[in-house]
């Protein structure tokens, strides 16, 4: 979908949208950001119609994947508002384990939520 570089060059931005030849639509789409430490930032977004039918762990599985043969020696981390009860199954799935709390995230509505960090090697 887009492949940039953040203005200072220090970050480089990914992001694919996600089809899905079943349904004949978007699905979702999964972003990452490569740092200079070698952290992998990851995020998915994936549409409520399409929760349960494995699109966001083939395409997060596929993301990780190509980034660890792209970018190697990756430190991949995810953070999820801890009511995000399948984001967390699905991190635990690819292996991924709970790393930082933060509490009193706020959130575009002005709302605050809590959220944690999850992390791979």
């Amino acid at each position: 979908m887009a492949r940039r570089q953040s203005p200072d060059g220090t970050e480089i931005w990914l992001n694919w949208a996600v089809w899905s030849f079943v349904e004949k639509c978007y699905v979702g789409y999964v972003q990452a950001t490569i740092t200079v430490d070698n952290s992998a930032i990851i995020g998915y977004v994936f549409f409520p119609n399409s929760w349960g039918k494995g699109y966001a762990r083939e395409a997060v599985k596929w993301m990780i994947n190509y980034l660890v043969e792209t970018y190697q020696n990756l430190n991949f981390c995810a953070d999820v508002n801890v009511q995000n009860h399948r984001s967390i199954a699905l991190l635990h799935n690819l292996g991924f384990v709970r790393s930082t709390f933060f509490e009193n995230i706020q959130s575009n509505e002005d709302e605050f939520n809590h959220e944690v960090q999850y992390q791979k090697r």
